[in-house]
Formats: C-alpha cells, structure tokens, sequence
C-alpha cells in the first residue's frame, strides 16, 4: 500500500509540474482573445524559454512572431512539410483551450458516469472525448478533484485489439502492483 500510494504522489507531483506550461498555454490563448497581443506575446516567450522542448509552445510563439511580421501563411507552409505532426498540434490546443474555457466539476463526473466512489481511495478517470485526465480523492464518500491535466489518445482512436495496434484501451482498471522502471519495457 505505501509503495502504491508513494507511487500515486509521485506521478501526481510529476503531473502538477507538467500541468504548469498547459497554465501558461492557456495564459497566452487567453490574452489573445481579448486582443493584449503583447501580453500574450510575452507569455508566449516565457513559456518557449521555460519549456524549450514544449512543441506547441514553440508553435504558438513562431505563429505569434509570424503573425507580427506579417507572414499569413506560416501554418500553411508548417502544413505542406509537417502535416499529421501539426495538424496533432492544432488539436491538442483545441482540446486544451475547449477545457479551460468550459471544465468539469467532480459533481459533473459523478453526474455525467454515474461514479460511486465507494471505498477506494483514489479515483484516476480519463475523458477520451475531452483528452484530459483527472484524479480524485475519496473524501467520506464524495470525489474531491485533486488535479487534471491533458492526456492524448491513440493515433487511430479507441478500442485497442492488440499491442501496437495504435489504439487506447478502454476500460476499468485496478492497481494491484509497483513495477519498477527497470522491469518495464523500453
């Protein structure tokens, strides 16, 4: 149980360092929207200088420079010569902005799934639409939010048959056991 709970806060620490460049994501997206282009243009600075290899960070910073310097057809160009790479990009902003505009409340999970907490301690649920991953503490029978951040799918959906088949299981799982990095595969 320590080793699974050491585990848990582990993950959930490495999660809430990672969830801090999707903050500064949405910072720039923000700032955009209600058209403080410096504003978000220096964010968008912070965020490449502080994540040098965050993809869609560099994206967002080079089509706001683009942009500035009156280059319309950056991501036209990036299109031709990167495709499904930037078009994954794209999506994955999308998701990301559709989240923090319009978020779930642990109320809303519980409404929406139908969860029943029961005994268990920890709930990790993952909302394939939505591409987020959430994880919930039972507190005296009521999921309490502890964090969320996003989380990307399988290339081709849903469903998976095999392994390698580039597709996300679905399903109900339990943690039942530590395995070391070591004995994992590569």
């Amino acid at each position: 149980m320590k080793r699974w709970l050491l585990s848990v806060i582990l993950c959930l620490y490495g999660s809430l360092i990672w969830a801090e460049p999707e903050d500064q994501l949405i910072q720039v997206l923000r700032a955009l929207q209600q058209g403080h282009i410096d504003k978000a243009l220096s964010s968008a600075e912070v965020l490449k200088k502080t994540y040098p290899n965050y993809r869609l960070g560099q994206l967002l910073w080079l089509q706001l420079n683009a942009t500035l310097a009156g280059d319309t057809d950056l991501l036209a160009r990036l299109q031709q010569r990167h495709g499904m790479a930037l078009q994954r990009l794209l999506a994955e902003a999308q998701v990301r902005w559709e989240h923090a505009r319009d978020p779930l409340s642990p109320q809303q999970w519980v409404q929406r799934w139908i969860l029943r907490p029961g005994s268990q301690p920890w709930w990790v649920v993952v909302d394939l639409a939505g591409s987020r991953l959430y994880l919930f503490r039972n507190q005296n029978g009521q999921l309490v939010k502890v964090f969320d951040t996003y989380v990307s799918k399988g290339r081709k959906g849903i469903g998976k048959q095999r392994e390698g088949d580039q597709r996300t299981p679905v399903g109900i799982y339990r943690i039942v056991d530590w395995i070391p990095d070591e004995k994992l595969p590569p």
